[in-house]
């Protein structure tokens, strides 16, 4: 994509969220959520993916995420799901991975799917990393048992007792998925339901040139209209690049 059509792009995102916003306060998108923490291990023997700071992880690390539904629809209905993942880095830094239920073929694989339940849910990002040999989208893949509840709430008292299974793989643009680590997580029952500190992939991308400008122009003014007073969850230095 041309960094003028991004550009145009994201403003018109941009418009939209800011759209949004007018009628729904703090979060114009994925509004109501689920807390929660867990584990991310690596695979042993796993394909390289290209991204230097996914393929250098090494040994069991702490997770946090939300799990979210991203027009706050009721859970009887079909909605897009979202899951950011905030996998920490050294110096206390965290990368912040959002994903957003896809198909996984390489057609629909960048096409939002609309469901109801997280159980068996395949979210990609959409947007591809920069790897060392080419773009690099990431996905996750959810076990489908147990099943699990469409609402928050109901999602949270049951991951209070078991965790949600799940794999986090990756993938050239059309190519084969591979499996890179494999996740638990669970929600804190003595905690709150949901939290007040948003992911960005913008301002919590991998460290080094791992974006590209592109997929930043498009992204940046949404997110920034998003995260506008709201405390970012990443305690990187970045500067949005278009701010």
């Amino acid at each position: 994509m041309s960094g003028t059509l991004a550009r145009i792009g994201g403003n018109v995102l941009a418009g939209l969220v800011s759209a949004v916003r007018l009628v729904r306060q703090p979060r114009p998108l994925h509004p109501h959520g689920v807390a929660l923490s867990g584990t991310l291990t690596p695979v042993a023997g796993r394909a390289a993916s290209g991204l230097a700071w996914l393929d250098a992880l090494d040994g069991t690390l702490a997770v946090d995420a939300r799990f979210s539904r991203g027009g706050g629809l009721p859970a009887a209905l079909p909605d897009v799901l979202g899951l950011a993942l905030r996998i920490p880095e050294e110096g206390g830094t965290t990368v912040d991975v959002l994903l957003a239920s896809t198909g996984v073929s390489p057609t629909d694989r960048f096409l939002l799917a609309p469901r109801r339940a997280l159980s068996g849910a395949r979210l990609t990002t959409l947007m591809p990393y920069r790897g060392s040999a080419g773009p690099v989208l990431l996905g996750v893949l959810v076990d489908a048992d147990p099943p699990l509840p469409a609402g928050a709430d109901d999602l949270g008292r049951v991951l209070a007792t078991r965790p949600a299974r799940m794999r986090l793989v990756h993938a050239t643009p059309r190519g084969r998925w591979h499996v890179a680590a494999r996740i638990e997580l669970t929600h804190d029952a003595d905690g709150p339901l949901d939290t007040a500190t948003r992911a960005d992939p913008v301002l919590a991308a991998p460290p080094g040139d791992t974006t590209y400008p592109w997929t930043r122009r498009l992204r940046s003014p949404g997110y920034r209209v998003a995260r506008a007073g709201r405390p970012v969850a990443s305690r990187h230095a970045a500067q949005d690049p278009d701010a």
